[in-house]
């Protein structure tokens, strides 16, 4: 029970926390994927996650005891379950044509497709700066790209074309039906 720490302990242990339980997933999905399976079975790593995911939910429900009350139609929750499939099972099928940095790139690069599909579909406005870290991203994405295509021995172009129109469709999605 972190409550009586002062803002910020309670920060810095959450902090931390969370980036050192992101890492060791990281280390984890890597080795799986790149050691174990030599960057094939990307949709039983799936399968995997999921399934891991599902199970520490199951046991939240049963450990806290609370019972939320749903609001949102289960149509919905299976839309948006099966994108999410779609979007990890990609994810993880992507390793086998892209090297683990370059995939860690462009899952963190969804903001530019939010700011895209914000700014057609939602007329969304942002401000300047934002724009401007936008294209420092897309930038900073296509020189790595490049630098990766020459350097790498494992990279397919293709890959990163349907890794981008798989994430333009969730967010399409997102923004129209919710």
């Amino acid at each position: 029970n972190i409550t009586k720490w002062n803002a910020s302990s309670q920060y810095m242990f959450c902090t931390f926390g969370v980036m050192f339980f992101l890492m060791t997933y990281g280390l984890l999905q890597e080795h799986l994927i790149m050691k174990t399976f030599h960057r094939t079975l990307g949709w039983f790593v799936t399968c995997c996650q999921l399934s891991g995911y599902a199970f520490c939910a199951w046991l939240q429900s049963i450990l806290v005891g609370v019972r939320l009350e749903r609001r949102i139609p289960y149509r919905q929750y299976f839309i948006l379950a099966a994108l999410q499939v779609l979007m990890q099972g990609f994810t993880n099928l992507s390793m086998h044509y892209l090297n683990y940095p370059a995939k860690m790139l462009f899952k963190s690069s969804r903001v530019l497709v939010t700011m895209l599909v914000g700014a057609i579909f939602r007329r969304q406005t942002y401000q300047r700066k934002d724009y401007v870290v936008g294209f420092s991203m897309a930038v900073g994405l296509t020189l790595f790209v490049m630098a990766d295509a020459r350097t790498s021995p494992v990279f397919d172009i293709k890959v990163i074309i349907s890794r981008m129109h798989i994430c333009m469709c969730m967010y399409i999605y997102i923004y129209i039906y919710i």
